[in-house]
């Protein structure tokens, strides 16, 4: 058995210590009462029954009664707790799995299917669930049970006691036999699943591709080999289990039957009493239940082992580093911000961009052009700390940005991503994504992106639904809806990338005439290939390359580059 797997599963019960020592109070003291019955059980046969007395029955009879609603009260007490420790090791699991998603590092999200991360997560955390509610705390009060058991048992006859002793191993030997077997069979079924999880994710993605190629015949064709195999693998499975019951009914009748023929000899030879055999054969059932309890949690665990790896290996995933200097007044104002000989690659692959030298000033308002590929948003990408330089420094207002807060660091930006997201909400919720605005500053919003029209013309006006990633808009309404989402953030820094892609020429220099004017932010940077905005700008970056190769003006760009032209109409980068 796997020593981490153990202790994760018990570092699970650690929030729920006082909970945790009632369940095993009861659980003790059920044992204790259980292991009472035998013995009382002996004395109604041997005394009452045997000898005819019936006020003997009776005395024991009441013993018996009042220890089972004794035991009942204590279980049900013990069942209460124990369900709410299962449903909350079940939330904590999937909370703490969903949290850690969020802050894990870009480069993981960009590099791995959602799909198969997100299905991953379920099943693990499902597997992890079923041991916990299996009876993992009963084989704490299984050992005392045992203990408990082999005493009485003992007492009564020690020939009886070595026939269950020695049958005791043959249960844990074969399960821990089968679940080796099962364990292997599991971990490549994972394997599958995750693969299957990925494939199934390509197909939604590129589901144009398939229908214009016709490619369905041969995707069902790659589903049904898919799941035949993970058929098989879980049939396999299947039929281990089945194993492993048969082999547990099958010791079960060696040993009721070998115990009955062990018992009866003993009685016909005056060496035992039948209510002594009768609290023998209850007394075994305190030894044998808890070790197939535990034979088949272990059985169990050790099928699990690969979910339980894959899951705790799940969390040892990068995750951005959330801590730093909070921001204080100083930064109520970005005076600065600057890149110094910045370089950054994508992993292993060659540099995108090299030596990255600039400062923005308060007050200007500066653009980055360039061709596909050029390294435009990877400067965005960094600037908003997704990923890290590979070497150099990127400052605000002279200060590290690696040493400051991560979440105070980013509520300086509003940023309109190339890549629109939107929520399957209301236009509303999407623009007012915290809740903080009141219906006249959002209408003010939305007025500034001239979204304002179409949310007028829609049957339930901005309570309208988008739809799955703005399905039920066109692609102008989306990206207005996410540019009036953008300017109602408020920060310091506006950064647009290609903003404006989508609006019509008239929305288009209507705002563009706003961000000229306006000074509500401290910089302002654009990405963008479009000569209105461009011509207005305080300064422009040239990317060529991964490196800047020229910095001014419009005008000043025009005179000394006869290419600038042609880097406009190729259009941004993906």
């Amino acid at each position: 058995m796997n020593k981490d797997v153990i202790k994760f599963i018990f570092k699970q019960f650690g929030p729920f210590k006082i909970r945790i020592i009632i369940i095993i109070f009861c659980m003790i003291v059920v044992s204790v009462l259980g292991v009472m019955y035998p013995m009382i059980q002996k004395e109604l046969f041997d005394k009452g029954i045997a000898e005819g007395d019936l006020n003997v029955v009776l005395r024991y009879t009441l013993y018996i009664f009042s220890l089972f609603i004794i035991e009942q009260i204590l279980t049900f007490v013990q069942f209460v707790h124990y369900q709410f420790v299962n449903r909350q090791i079940s939330f904590n699991l999937m909370y703490d799995a969903i949290r850690h998603s969020i802050r894990l590092k870009m480069a993981y999200h960009k590099d791995n299917n959602f799909l198969k991360t997100i299905g991953n997560v379920y099943s693990d955390i499902s597997n992890i669930t079923q041991i916990i509610n299996s009876g993992l705390l009963q084989t704490v009060v299984s050992f005392f049970k045992i203990i408990g058991g082999i005493i009485g048992l003992s007492l009564i006859d020690w020939r009886l006691t070595i026939f269950i002793l020695a049958i005791m191993p043959l249960e844990l030997l074969i399960k821990n036999y089968i679940s080796s077997i099962r364990s292997n069979y599991f971990a490549t079924l994972m394997k599958l699943n995750e693969s299957f999880s990925i494939w199934f994710g390509e197909i939604f993605k590129n589901i144009e591709v398939i229908k214009l190629w016709n490619l369905q015949d041969m995707r069902m064709s790659e589903f049904k080999s898919s799941k035949m195999k993970m058929m098989n693998l879980e049939t396999k499975m299947e039929y281990l289990d089945n194993y492993s019951n048969i082999s547990s009914q099958t010791l079960g009748m060696i040993f009721t039957h070998g115990l009955n023929l062990l018992g009866a000899i003993l009685i016909f030879r005056d060496q035992l009493t039948i209510g002594g055999l009768f609290a023998f054969i209850s007394y075994s059932m305190y030894v044998l239940q808890p070790i197939s309890l535990l034979s088949n949690l272990a059985y169990r665990l050790q099928s699990s082992i690969p979910s339980f790896k894959r899951f705790m290996e799940y969390f040892e995933n990068e995750v951005e580093d959330e801590c730093g200097i909070c921001m204080d007044n100083s930064y109520n104002e970005v005076k600065s911000l600057s890149f110094d000989n910045v370089s950054f690659a994508y992993g292993n692959k060659d540099a995108v961009l090299r030596l990255i030298n600039f400062t923005i000033h308060q007050g200007e308002k500066v653009g980055f052009i360039g061709v596909n590929g050029s390294g435009k948003t990877s400067i965005i990408n960094l600037m908003l700390r997704f990923y890290e330089p590979v070497s150099g420094t990127i400052k605000i207002n002279g200060v590290d940005i690696r040493k400051l807060a991560l979440g105070d660091y980013r509520n300086l930006f509003s940023i309109m991503n190339q890549n629109i997201s939107l929520f399957d909400e209301s236009i509303r919720n999407n623009i007012n994504i915290i809740g903080n605005l009141s219906d006249d500053e959002i209408r003010h919003y939305i007025e500034l992106t001239t979204a304002v029209e179409f949310i007028d013309s829609l049957p339930e006006g901005i309570d309208s639904l988008v739809g799955f990633n703005g399905s039920k808009l066109s692609g102008g309404e989306r990206q207005k809806v996410a540019l009036a989402r953008t300017l109602a953030k408020c920060g310091n820094i506006l950064v647009l990338d290609e903003a404006t892609a989508n609006f019509d020429i008239v929305a288009e220099r209507k705002f563009n005439q706003f961000i000229i004017q306006q000074d509500l932010y401290d910089i302002v940077i654009v990405i963008s290939h479009r000569e209105d905005i461009l011509r207005r700008l305080d300064k422009i970056f040239v990317i060529d390359n991964g490196m800047i190769t020229d910095t001014g003006t419009f005008e000043e760009l025009v005179t000394k580059n006869s290419d600038l032209y042609k880097i406009l109409t190729q259009g941004d980068e993906n």
